[in-house]
């Protein structure tokens, strides 16, 4: 492997395991919206919005992956 492809793989792998992190987190903010009740309708919506952000990123992020931008 030439030293270009080995700097695009290492990059692979660094948003690999950037989107295992965000899966994770995603993972963990929606169960903590499901099984807490919140109080407030106005935090609600930050999490609700906070979801929406990271899941947006996350397709960005899985489109990159496929299609090779790293």
């Amino acid at each position: 492997m030439t030293q270009e492809q080995n700097a695009k793989y290492k990059r692979l792998n660094d948003r690999l395991n950037e989107l295992s992190q965000l899966n994770g987190n995603i993972g963990r903010l929606a169960f903590y919206m499901t099984e807490n009740d919140i109080d407030s309708d106005v935090e609600a919506q930050k999490l609700s919005a906070q979801l929406a952000a990271m899941q947006s990123y996350r397709n960005c992020l899985e489109d990159r992956i496929t299609n090779g931008i790293y």
